[in-house]
C-alpha cells in the first residue's frame, strides 16, 4: 500500500473540483442541521446558528451558548484528518461564494 500525505488529500479535492465544479460546490455547500451529541464531538466542526448570526464552535464552547447546529462535509473530512493524525483542509471561496480550491487549514 502506498503511503499518503495531507497533500494527496488537497489534491484528490482539487481534481474533484476541477472535473464537476457544480457538484462539489452544491454538495460542500449544503449543511444540515444536527445535535448537540455530534456538535460536541472532538473533532468535527459544526456551526451554531443564533437569531441569524453564526458562529463556530469554539466560540459557543467558551461562552455557553445554545442554539441549532449545522454539519458540512467539509466538518467531516476534518474530523476523518484530525483522527488519523492528518492537518484539517478548508475551502477557498470566491467573492460569489463559489468554492475555488481546497487548500491545507492554517
Amino acid at each position: 500500500m502506498t503511503k499518503r500525505n495531507e497533500g494527496d488529500v488537497v489534491a484528490a479535492l482539487n481534481k474533484a473540483l476541477q472535473d464537476d465544479p457544480v457538484a462539489v460546490n452544491k454538495l460542500f455547500g449544503h449543511r444540515q442541521v444536527c445535535n448537540v451529541e455530534l456538535a460536541d464531538h472532538r473533532s468535527i466542526q459544526v456551526q451554531l446558528h443564533l437569531t441569524g448570526r453564526d458562529i463556530p464552535k469554539s466560540t459557543h464552547l467558551a461562552i455557553g451558548h445554545t442554539g441549532r447546529y449545522s454539519v458540512g462535509v467539509i466538518g467531516f473530512i476534518n474530523m476523518v484528518l484530525e483522527e488519523l493524525g492528518y492537518p484539517k483542509v478548508c475551502s477557498v471561496y470566491d467573492e460569489e461564494n463559489n468554492i475555488t480550491k481546497f487548500d491545507l487549514y492554517k
